[in-house]
């Protein structure tokens, strides 16, 4: 989809929120606000939409103040709108946490049942759990229940840690901000998100979303700090076996995350996975995670018993340490995978794409696993391929590159005491990711943002084909399970 289309959508999408602000419909402007902001997601377009973020500036004046009892010295809320147990990094900042401050997690109720240690952690330690009741599609009350949870608390610090187009939890930040010192959590750096106005400080993992927030989200310097995380890993879990007759001579070369991260820029990723499969015909290919895998079966379909797709697993570390050396996806890195391949001392073989991967090992220029140019990665690959002595060496190269639990804990809570903030930028020429996202666009990826259960009436409103195609999808994804 050509970038003039999208941003022709884009404006659609601000106008009809104009019209609906207009009229002092609150809450169908904050549902339009969110769907824009979960398209400007999708495509990438851009880094930060001021005109939003003014729209949410203007709408929270509805919500007058309430009052907020003596500020409690050591307390944090914890807000987290993704509601995942073992995944993201909500698990490693509560261990942290829980260490130095009362914590208070707060999270919508239907997440419940999805955070078990998420709630032991905190409750074990003297904090507290407070479910939102969120109303489906009443976000006015929403953001009033969500607003009189945090006034009565008056923690010392919030912590935000969401999704990209979370409109209710941004709104509440714009209440907030003047009351108690607002963290946000980055796990979402490569892309757009809602909510930069409303922050005083952003931890980021890696060096590039620091570039990125400084550069592109307009962030202030000295709010900007850095802070790798450590992947969770269950060593006792045992490996569940392969999804195939596994031969003593085969290499198992194993890749994984969700499919949107191997699409794009000339379909270079496919590209190397066939020459690996045509190189050495011992090798087995193995894929492990959900989305578009129209590009996956065209390798299924040409290399039949040679490549595999299967769900993601939760035997993944041990997955790892059984394969001959993982392929990282391109040209969007997953960062966690690098990080759970180096504590398995595999190899995580990488084309470099945009400065993406940079910061998320310790050393990590030093372990010669990235690598600038495909006929670079094509040589490496035949050498790892053919010298199982060399593959052994650089194996050994991997240990000791990711920080440790302590270390991570340390120091999170300098971060929080204004310590070890980040100084230093440099310029990111972000283009070529930005045109892997535009490249990428297409009437499926705009219809699914707009066909979502919580975005019915609007989307129906003022992107009725576009609604009706997504709904088409959807039902057609559950006609095919």
């Amino acid at each position: 989809m050509k970038e003039e289309k999208i941003q022709r959508i884009e404006q659609k999408f601000k106008k009809s929120i104009k019209r609906e602000m207009k009229k002092a419909h609150i809450n169908n402007a904050l549902h339009l606000i969110e769907g824009c902001a979960n398209f400007l997601y999708a495509t990438n377009i851009c880094y930060v939409d001021e005109e939003l973020e003014s729209y949410i500036g203007e709408l929270s004046s509805v919500f007058g103040s309430v009052e907020w009892g003596t500020i409690s010295k050591e307390t944090i809320i914890f807000y987290d709108n993704f509601g995942f147990d073992h995944r993201g990094l909500a698990e490693i900042y509560l261990k942290a946490l829980v260490k130095n401050y009362r914590v208070v997690y707060l999270a919508k109720q239907k997440f419940e049942k999805n955070v078990p240690t998420l709630k032991k952690i905190v409750q074990d330690n003297g904090g507290n759990v407070y479910w939102l009741k969120h109303e489906q599609n009443d976000y006015i009350e929403t953001i009033k229940e969500m607003y009189k949870c945090v006034a009565d608390v008056a923690p010392e610090k919030f912590i935000f840690y969401s999704t990209p187009d979370d409109v209710c939890g941004v709104t509440l930040l714009s209440l907030i901000y003047s009351c108690t010192q607002v963290v946000q959590i980055n796990l979402t750096d490569h892309a757009f998100w809602l909510g930069t106005k409303w922050i005083d400080l952003c931890i980021e993992f890696r060096e590039y979303g620091g570039n990125i927030s400084k550069e592109y989200r307009n962030i202030e310097k000295n709010k900007i700090a850095v802070l790798p995380y450590y992947p969770l890993i269950n060593h006792e879990y045992e490996f569940m076996g392969f999804p195939f007759d596994k031969k003593p001579e085969n290499k198992v070369i194993f890749s994984g995350g969700s499919l949107y991260k191997t699409l794009g820029d000339g379909n270079k990723y496919y590209k190397i996975v066939e020459y690996i499969l045509e190189k050495d015909k011992d090798v087995i290919f193995w894929y492990a995670g959900g989305g578009d895998d129209r590009e996956l079966n065209k390798l299924i379909r040409k290399f039949p018993s040679r490549v595999y797709h299967t769900a993601e697993r939760k035997d993944l570390f041990q997955i790892i340490q059984n394969c001959y050396f993982y392929l990282s996806t391109y040209p969007v890195l997953g960062g966690l995978m690098l990080q759970i391949v180096a504590e398995a001392e595999k190899i995580p073989l990488t084309l470099r794409h945009s400065n993406v991967g940079d910061g998320i090992l310790l050393n990590q220029d030093k372990l010669g696993i990235e690598f600038d140019t495909m006929e670079e990665l094509l040589l490496e690959i035949d050498r790892l391929l053919s010298d199982e002595k060399y593959l052994k060496a650089k194996q050994k190269r991997m240990s000791g590159n990711v920080i440790t639990e302590d270390d991570f804990s340390v120091r999170l809570i300098s971060i929080l005491n204004g310590e070890c903030r980040k100084r230093e930028f440099m310029h990111l020429n972000v283009d070529k990711l930005r045109d892997v996202y535009i490249e990428n666009t297409n009437i499926s990826v705009v219809s699914e943002c707009i066909a979502r259960r919580e975005f019915i009436y609007m989307g129906i409103r003022y992107f009725p084909v576009y609604f009706g195609v997504g709904a088409f999808y959807r039902l057609f994804a559950k006609m095919k399970k």
